[in-house]
């Protein structure tokens, strides 16, 4: 942030913000699991839309949370414990 701000930059309305990201959406480079292990090799190609608005914002990703029977408590545990500040979440049941 601070070597943004230096530059004259707008730093971002999340900037520096540590954010949980859920595996039923893309992230590059990271498996789209959608919390099936049969789609563990389902690497994203791209960010989506979520993902690239959020560290365009300054937001940092520190992790993905998982989903089950769709289910968005991991995000809203990564955030109460603490390991981040963020989760984003979705209900897809």
């Amino acid at each position: 942030m601070d070597d943004l701000v230096a530059q004259g930059k707008e730093p971002g309305v999340s900037c520096g913000v540590p954010v949980s990201m859920k595996v039923n959406v893309d992230e590059l480079g990271h498996a789209t699991t959608n919390g099936l292990s049969l789609q563990r090799n389902l690497i994203a190609q791209s960010d989506s839309p979520v993902v690239s608005n959020t560290r365009a914002a300054g937001g940092v990703i520190v992790g993905r949370s998982n989903t089950l029977q769709g289910s968005s408590s991991s995000a809203a545990t990564a955030v109460a414990s603490g390991m981040c500040a963020l989760g984003h979440r979705t209900d897809i049941a």
